[in-house]
């Protein structure tokens, strides 16, 4: 991708499984890291003589083990770039981005994307799925102004000489709208398939 078509704003919880997902289970990953404000099923038999009114930072939700199942890569972005899913699928950050608070005031649980030289590289083919089923889960917050067609993710072969993306996926916003993302599929060589969401 040119310096011109990189996402500005904020990125958080990436997910990517190498199958579908069912509408519960997204669900699941909406709420995935995010506090809780219920009391606790087992309360101490002595209070506190100083209780807290704000609800834990870091929750100890653990993915359920559907999710598990297919993930390929999870990059909850807490403090760095690494995939914990186990697979070892980690990220090197690179140009201008920088650790910010997550949408629930976590801090240091998310990345900060200037729009010009930041980006996130994740090198290998373990995103080449293919012709099967995959899905990408992620949390962002563009920034109010964007250019035209910004990238958020980007795993395809580009040919320079002819200006076309050859094989491979993105996910870009739809013209400079910040809130109309679309997948961009290219099947061969000059085919796209691009839909808007």
């Amino acid at each position: 991708a040119t310096v011109s078509q990189r996402f500005k704003g904020y990125i958080d919880d990436l997910y990517f499984f190498n199958r579908s997902l069912t509408v519960e289970e997204v669900q699941a990953l909406f709420y995935y890291d995010q506090p809780s404000s219920q009391p606790t099923m087992q309360p101490s038999s002595q209070p506190s003589t100083q209780p807290s009114t704000q609800p834990t930072s870091q929750p100890t939700f653990r993915l359920p083990s559907s999710l598990q199942t297919g993930l390929v890569a999870f990059y909850p972005f807490d403090g760095n770039a690494h995939d914990n899913s186990g697979n070892g699928n980690h990220g090197v950050v690179r140009g201008g981005v920088t650790l910010v608070s997550d949408r629930f005031g976590n801090a240091r649980n998310a990345y900060s994307f200037d729009g010009s030289s930041g980006y996130i590289e994740i090198p290998g083919q373990q995103f080449n799925f293919g012709s099967g089923n995959f899905s990408i889960s992620l949390w962002l917050n563009p920034s109010s102004t964007q250019a035209a067609y910004n990238l958020i993710f980007d795993k395809s072969l580009y040919n320079g000489t002819s200006n076309k993306y050859v094989a491979g996926f993105i996910i870009q916003q739809v013209s400079s709208s910040t809130n109309v993302f679309r997948p961009c599929f290219y099947l061969r060589y000059g085919v796209e398939v691009c839909t808007n969401t």
